[in-house]
C-alpha cells in the first residue's frame, strides 16, 4: 500500500515544509520522517498493511503546529489519502494617530505582553504611524505605550485585544500633544508688539497642598513680542 498525504494551509494552500513523523501503530518504534513537497505532498509507497500514525513535528514559521495524533490505515495494493490542515498564526497591526488632527504619529513604541504577563515583544511605528508584529500564538494580549516622541503626551490608556487563529487584529491608539503656552507682550495704547521684554516663569505643583514651586527661569520675548513655552 502508499500513503498519500496532503497538507494545506486553513484557506487551502498547500504548505511545503511541514515534517511528519509516520510509524506502524503495531511497531511504534520504527518510524520514518517526511517533509512535504511544493504541492503539500507526501507519498511514501511499499508500505506494510495495517494502521500508521501521522504526527506533525515541524511546521511553517507563520503557521500553528497541530499536535494532534492521526491515524490512517493501509490496503494491500491500495492508495490511501490524509488530508490534513495548518491554522495560521495572526499577526497584531497597531496605528498610532494625532487625537485632533488624525495624523500618523511615528516612532511610538508599544509594549506587547501576553495574558500570563510575559512580554512578547516591542513594536515601533513607522512613518505611517504603523507597527506589525508577525506570527503570533492566539490569545490574549495587552497593548500599552512604553514611549511617545515630543511633543506628543504618553496619555492613550492600554488595551487588551484577543488574537484568533487565521485572523489579523488591528488596535488603534490615539495621543494628544503637549499644550501650548503663548505669552504676547503689547503697548496698552498703541497695541504694539514688544520685544526682548523678560518673563520669569513658574510651574506649580499639581499638588497644591505642598505649594510647591519650580521656576523654569526667565524667557524673553522675541521681535514679534511674543514667547511660546511647548513641551
Amino acid at each position: 500500500p502508499t500513503l498519500r498525504l496532503i497538507k494545506t494551509s486553513a484557506d487551502g494552500t498547500p504548505l511545503e515544509g511541514v515534517t511528519f513523523r509516520i510509524a506502524h501503530v503495531e511497531d511504534g518504534t520504527h518510524y520514518i520522517n517526511r517533509t512535504t513537497n511544493s504541492a503539500g505532498e507526501i507519498v511514501v509507497s511499499d508500505l506494510e498493511p495495517g494502521v500508521f500514525s501521522v504526527g506533525e513535528t515541524a511546521t511553517l514559521p507563520n503557521h500553528i503546529l497541530n499536535p494532534k495524533e492521526h491515524h490512517v490505515e493501509l490496503f494491500p495494493g491500495k492508495t490511501s489519502e490524509i488530508r490534513l490542515e495548518n491554522d495560521k498564526r495572526p499577526n497584531l497591526i497597531i496605528y498610532k494617530h494625532d487625537a485632533d488632527t488624525g495624523e500618523p504619529i511615528p516612532n511610538t513604541v508599544f509594549l506587547v505582553k501576553a495574558a500570563d504577563g510575559h512580554s512578547v515583544n516591542e513594536a515601533k511605528t513607522g512613518p505611517d504611524g504603523k507597527a506589525v508584529l508577525e506570527n503570533l500564538l492566539p490569545g490574549v494580549y495587552e497593548i500599552s505605550e512604553k514611549s511617545v516622541p515630543s511633543p506628543w503626551l504618553k496619555d492613550a490608556p492600554a488595551q487588551l485585544v484577543t488574537l484568533y487563529p487565521n485572523r489579523d487584529h488591528t488596535a488603534y491608539f490615539k495621543n494628544h500633544k503637549r499644550p501650548v503656552i503663548e505669552i504676547i507682550k503689547e503697548n496698552a495704547v498703541t497695541y504694539e508688539r514688544l520685544a526682548h521684554v523678560p518673563f520669569q516663569i513658574w510651574y506649580a505643583s499639581n499638588n497644591t497642598s505642598t505649594g510647591e514651586f519650580n521656576d523654569l527661569g526667565v524667557f524673553y520675548t522675541d521681535e514679534d513680542g511674543r514667547i511660546e513655552l511647548n513641551g
